[in-house]
């Protein structure tokens, strides 16, 4: 998984579409969707990146973070 952050918006990318859907339906992902581009691309709030990320660390997940 990368989590790559754009000016002024962020970007969840997956390698599978499978683990997209098990992120949102495991984490607050699917509420912080703003819109999804792809089966395995979403963007997301950007206000809600450190949260996120939090809760994708605390539920075993290890995302990767590009920034600019």
């Amino acid at each position: 998984m990368h989590v790559k952050v754009h000016r002024n918006v962020t970007v969840v990318e997956v390698d599978e579409p499978i683990l997209l859907m098990e992120l949102k339906a495991a984490t607050g992902l699917d509420g912080d969707v703003v819109r999804q581009i792809s089966d395995t691309v979403v963007v997301v709030d950007a206000g809600r990146l450190e949260a996120l990320l939090e809760e994708l660390v605390a539920r075993g997940y290890a995302p990767r973070v590009h920034e600019p």
